[in-house]
């Protein structure tokens, strides 16, 4: 597998548990989902800052706590995370383009 799989099945497990996340992504603003991706793009540097038994997101996640889940030991589960993303707010522009 390279990269590109590891950021579509992220996005194929994103949109299968749609319901993981309060919201519907096409009536997102404000780069909700950009800010997202970059939570987890920098996630190794937030452990590094935070003691092991913190699981508070760091202050740009946009969603609940709830909804945080970083791999602490798997940084290319968490950039195939930010990558769907990504990916996601490409397709929500791309929807608001075709309305």
């Amino acid at each position: 597998m390279d990269g590109l799989d590891y950021i579509k099945n992220e996005r194929q497990r994103q949109i299968e548990y749609r319901g993981e996340l309060p919201y519907t992504e096409y009536d997102l603003k404000n780069r909700v989902l950009v800010k997202a991706a970059v939570s987890y793009m920098f996630v190794q540097n937030h452990f590094k800052c935070q003691s092991e038994s913190n699981t508070f997101p760091p202050i740009i996640f946009p969603f609940d706590r709830k909804y945080w889940n970083p791999n602490k030991d798997n940084d290319i589960m968490n950039l195939a995370k930010a990558g769907a993303y990504i990916v996601s707010e490409i397709d929500r522009l791309i929807a608001l383009q075709n309305k």
